[in-house]
């Protein structure tokens, strides 16, 4: 487990799992995946698809960039990753948020 530092704070951390074990949720967790999705690709869906295994919850963050100029509205989008994500996948959830 490693991470970037920021001012002495850790503001992410990327976890590998090596493949000879299993990666179990720890409960109560939770993991966030934002991004303004332009388009939402089955890349996107397969980061989601992984850690909705080793989270007990997935929000996907549907960020609004005002740096960035969208081919479509966030609004759009939001429903296109909400379609894209299966509704079996019931501890994957999307938001829409405003910057």
């Amino acid at each position: 487990m490693w991470g970037w530092e920021d001012r002495g704070h850790v503001v992410g951390v990327a976890v590998t799992a090596a493949s000879d074990r299993g990666v179990a949720p720890v409960h109560g967790t939770l993991a966030v995946y934002p991004g303004t999705f332009d388009p939402f690709t089955p890349g996107h869906r397969d980061l989601v698809a992984r850690a909705r295994v080793m989270f007990d919850q997935v929000i996907v963050l549907l960020a609004v960039n005002a740096d960035k100029r969208p081919t479509a509205e966030a609004t759009t989008r939001a429903v296109r990753v909400r379609d894209a994500i299966p509704a079996a996948w019931g501890n994957s959830s999307t938001v829409a948020r405003a910057a």
